[in-house]
């Protein structure tokens, strides 16, 4: 018998998320996997909208799978601790990525962009450290032994696999960043400027690549 999103790792994790092709959003407890050695796990902050979450949402790609969470690239920054939120942090987070997506007009943008502080990271991370901002894109992990991958080109690595929605190393599903936070590969975060505000300049997230 497969397990509950709830119910699959050990961190609780709060949504939102598209239960049938109807693409109606609603608050989803979930849950992540525990910090790996060459993981980063980070506070999502800003998570935009794209034309791909209306797709996999309603299943109009014919690849969905229920619930599912969108949002595949965002913000951030480590901190350190296990603080999660509580349902009503949820929310506000909800209201927040709403209002930054008015704000910045991001409809037109053709993927979505994710800003996140960092909680901690894993023994092996070499290149972040608590407390940086970071950012996700479109993809969170690949086979790593192909060519593609060798030449630093996971999108086209035939295993790729997409921030949410997809089967991950370990046959669980990914679950994107209209969420309270996220983890992911070293390999597959990017360094956000210092000087670089996460509330206004997002977008830019939205064609980089890992």
């Amino acid at each position: 018998m497969a397990l509950s999103p709830e119910s699959e790792h050990p961190i609780k994790a709060y949504g939102y998320a598209a239960r049938d092709t109807s693409g109606t959003l609603s608050p989803l407890t979930f849950s992540r996997r525990a910090t790996g050695d060459k993981d980063v796990r980070f506070k999502v902050l800003y998570c935009g909208i794209c034309h791909s979450d209306l797709h996999f949402a309603k299943n109009e790609w014919g690849m969905s799978t229920y619930p599912l969470v969108p949002g595949n690239s965002k913000l951030g920054t480590k901190w350190g601790l296990d603080v999660w939120w509580d349902h009503a942090d949820h929310v506000k987070a909800a209201l927040m990525i709403l209002k930054a997506t008015v704000q910045n007009k991001f409809s037109h943008m053709g993927s979505p962009t994710m800003m996140a502080h960092t909680l901690m990271v894993g023994g092996k991370v070499e290149k972040f450290k608590v407390g940086d901002k970071v950012g996700v894109g479109c993809l969170v992990g690949s086979c790593g032994s192909c060519q593609s991958c060798a030449d630093d080109l996971e999108s086209y690595c035939p295993q790729q696999i997409l921030t949410y929605g997809f089967p991950y190393h370990d046959g669980t599903r990914t679950y994107g960043g209209y969420s309270d936070h996220m983890v992911a590969e070293e390999h597959f975060v990017l360094r956000w400027p210092e000087n670089l505000p996460l509330d206004s300049k997002y977008l830019l997230l939205e064609y980089v690549l890992p």
